[in-house]
């Protein structure tokens, strides 16, 4: 059903407007006031018959290519954003004034839909995608600023479900306000228990990590006192987390609804630094981190970390395929696809963002 959803999210254009509710955080309870949630149903595998693509970021937005070739097939005009879990839909922001929240099917660049207008004094921030991809987590900023400019004075972390044809269906829920911070949303797991996470950050790190369960007020637990990778590493059903130190060769594993747990905490050493991006798929619980120039996988399901075999040193993980059959990585300046299994190796140009689903 929600592959079918998904599917059907196509290039109707209908006005939202954007209503809100306030939730004011709360302090962090312990780990027995966390209630596990129940994991989203995992679809049945179907072999995957189309080819892959790439988000290319350039000065119009972002190209639309083949794996297999550089030649452009479209471009999206659209700022920040987030690619659906079937890899079919970008979700991004108009440069306008007041922004549109829109999404375009990347095979038809020239046609969207337009999901909600944000009101007057807000600016679009970050979104993600909700596990089976049937809304968006969004944050709308304050253009008003806070501390000399460098973040904004208020950050709402809202919710908007989506209908068949891309449109918002209803009013946007806001599930937590935040001064001073920005905030970077992380999931959002509808059908296991509501579950929404994100990030907050400060200039230049990480700063705590932000959970809301269904209707309950955002929990708000700050992280230990290093430098953190700022953008959240969430595996591909929203259920597990890798954060990683920007200035160190350390990753902290946990789960998503329970960041007072700690499952395990890898690498210690004082010099270099380490990052990480979720594997994407609707029942992937895998979280893929670099540490000391090795890439490994992370499995919160079996509780397995396993090193990815590479001749060289492997600096970052730059994307993934939307299925998370390969990892895009950086060696050097050299962007390349790893294929996950056979572990080989394909050269790529360009500075690729995002890995799409092309017919």
């Amino acid at each position: 059903m929600r592959r079918a959803v998904l599917a059907l999210l196509s290039v109707a254009l209908v006005a939202c407007t954007s209503s809100s509710s306030t939730a004011t955080p709360t302090p962090t309870p312990g780990m027995t006031d966390f209630v596990i949630p129940t994991a989203s149903p995992k679809p049945s595998p179907t072999a995957f018959t189309g080819h892959y693509g790439f988000l290319v970021a350039g000065s119009t937005g972002y190209v639309v290519r083949s794996e297999s070739s550089e030649a452009p097939l479209g471009t999206i005009d659209l700022a920040g954003g987030a690619v659906s879990p079937d890899g079919r839909l970008f979700a991004g922001w108009t440069r306008t004034t007041p922004a549109d929240l829109r999404i375009v099917d990347v095979n038809k660049t020239s046609q969207f839909s337009k999901v909600l207008t944000l009101p007057a004094g807000e600016r679009g921030g970050g979104i993600a995608w909700s596990t089976d991809g049937t809304g968006l987590v969004y944050v709308a900023e304050s253009i008003a600023v806070a501390n000399s400019g460098l973040v904004p004075a208020t950050s709402a972390l809202r919710l908007i479900a989506l209908t068949t044809s891309g449109t918002a269906d209803g009013a946007p829920r806001e599930v937590g306000r935040f001064d001073s911070i920005v905030v970077r949303p992380g999931s959002w797991d509808r059908l296991g228990g509501d579950l929404v996470t994100a990030l907050g950050v400060l200039p230049g790190t990480a700063s705590e990590y932000i959970v809301v369960r269904g209707a309950d007020s955002p929990q708000r637990r700050p992280l230990p006192d290093r430098q953190w990778q700022d953008t959240p590493a969430v595996s591909g059903d929203g259920r597990w987390y890798v954060m990683a130190a920007v200035k160190q060769q350390l990753v902290r594993w946990f789960r998503a609804d329970d960041p007072t747990f700690v499952v395990e905490t890898h690498g210690e050493l004082t010099t270099g630094g380490a990052n990480a991006l979720g594997r994407p798929g609707e029942d992937s619980a895998q979280v893929g981190a670099v540490l000391d120039g090795v890439m490994m996988l992370f499995d919160g399901e079996t509780g397995a970390r396993s090193r990815v075999p590479t001749n060289d040193r492997v600096d970052e993980i730059v994307a993934w395929r939307f299925d998370g059959s390969a990892a895009i990585i950086r060696q050097g300046t050299q962007l390349a696809t790893l294929e996950i299994g056979s572990w080989n190796l394909t050269k790529v140009a360009g500075n690729v963002r995002f890995g799409v689903r092309l017919p």
